[in-house]
């Protein structure tokens, strides 16, 4: 490593250490006072275009992880639990957001590619700012770690068919990675089926993964294994490896009831360090000059209120679950800060030449807003209108 990695390792460890306290001050969640430190550092020390192979490194794990620990909190029990009419109020409410989403890119005169950018979900930074407001696991908590499932799902759904179509622009090709999706996501379900089997024929294993305490952590070992396991089918089946390491914790939270020691281990590891520099890094690949340029604003207020609006839109059918009416209104702003899904489809967007890189800028400075602003209107909305545990 050159002193000069040495010394911006030390710069973002620093940050990570200190924007807890000052997010504190600001009222903003401590995920979006990272993401801060990140711009600010990245638009005074670092060249635009700089990419540090062993930060970056430690920001993909940093999400892996996040991705991973949101995967196992998600309770697959309160969703099996679900009445018919519930489900149909999510599967309406993902129906509207997608409809809602091209109908708005229209009328907003933006060409169709923004429907995606509309519609963009991501549970990342929304799980963080659960985490500090210690919703998670409460019905509010899981229901709108839900629907950032469903959005996020949704995205890289659609991201992944338009970078094969950058990609290939082959019928067959695209048809072919299609399948190997859908044959992806059925193994899930049958591992999670023969792990389950296995467990009840030998469920002394389960001390073996979920063991915590001891010199070596073999759970902890465990768990890292199997989330890099799961983002490394995912990508070899053309899936964001994110996605995999989502579904890979799911599978053990499905799997293992008692799970909570684990999963303090884990986000002890992971929000201690890995986590913030992730943060940090998505942060300092921003530029406070790119959102100078004349238009700029204009179209990132515009595509800000659309997605509102189609939250808010798609939120309509969720008054028919058990969720206390006057939470929904957590609903629109904790589901539109989407951050580096933005951050992903501008990139495919641009490389596939279905927008501008004026429009990319717009929705760049869309995700500044959305990540630092709705966060902290959540905060705001909590603070008068507590969540029950």
């Amino acid at each position: 490593m050159e002193k000069t990695d040495a010394l911006r390792l030390l710069v973002i460890a620093f940050g990570a250490y200190i924007m807890p306290f000052v997010s504190r001050r600001l009222m903003l969640p401590s995920a979006a006072g990272e993401f801060l430190f990140g711009m600010t550092i990245g638009s005074l020390f670092m060249e635009p275009g700089y990419s540090d192979g062993f930060i970056r490194y430690l920001s993909v794990i940093g999400f892996l992880l996040l991705m991973y620990i949101a995967g196992l909190e998600l309770d697959l029990d309160r969703i099996a639990a679900l009445r018919k009419k519930q489900f149909f109020a999510y599967g309406s409410y993902a129906v509207i957001l997608v409809a809602g989403a091209f109908i708005m890119a229209r009328i907003i005169n933006m060409p169709p590619f923004f429907a995606l950018i509309i519609m963009c979900s991501a549970i990342g930074l929304l799980f963080s700012v659960m985490k500090d407001l210690n919703i998670v696991k409460t019905a509010l908590g899981q229901m709108l770690l839900l629907l950032g499932v469903i959005g996020e799902v949704l995205t890289l759904a659609g991201i992944t068919v338009v970078s094969l179509i950058a990609r290939t622009g082959d019928a067959q090709n695209i048809a072919r990675q299609i399948i190997g999706i859908i044959i992806f996501i059925t193994s899930i379900f049958f591992i999670m089926k023969v792990l389950k089997l296995f467990l009840w024929w030998y469920p002394e294993m389960n001390r073996f993964f979920m063991s915590v305490g001891n010199p070596s952590e073999i759970g902890v070992r465990a768990n890292l294994v199997n989330m890099f396991l799961f983002a490394a089918i995912a990508a070899v089946v053309n899936i964001e490896a994110i996605l995999g390491a989502f579904l890979g914790g799911v599978i053990f939270a499905r799997l293992f009831a008692d799970r909570e020691e684990m999963l303090e281990r884990l986000s002890s590891f992971g929000y201690g360090f890995l986590i913030p520099v992730f943060f940090i890094d998505v942060g300092s690949r921003f530029r406070f000059s790119d959102f100078t340029v004349p238009g700029v604003l204009e179209g990132a207020v515009l595509i800000t209120a659309s997605i509102l609006i189609v939250r808010a839109a798609a939120a309509i059918p969720l008054l028919w679950t058990h969720t206390p009416r006057r939470q929904l209104i957590y609903v629109p702003f904790a589901e539109s800060f989407a951050l580096t899904l933005f951050v992903a489809a501008t990139a495919t967007g641009e490389k596939a030449g279905v927008i501008e890189h004026s429009q990319a800028s717009m929705v760049i400075l869309t995700a500044v807003i959305t990540a630092i602003f709705f966060p902290w209107i959540m905060k705001l909305l909590y603070k008068f209108m507590p969540v029950m545990k």
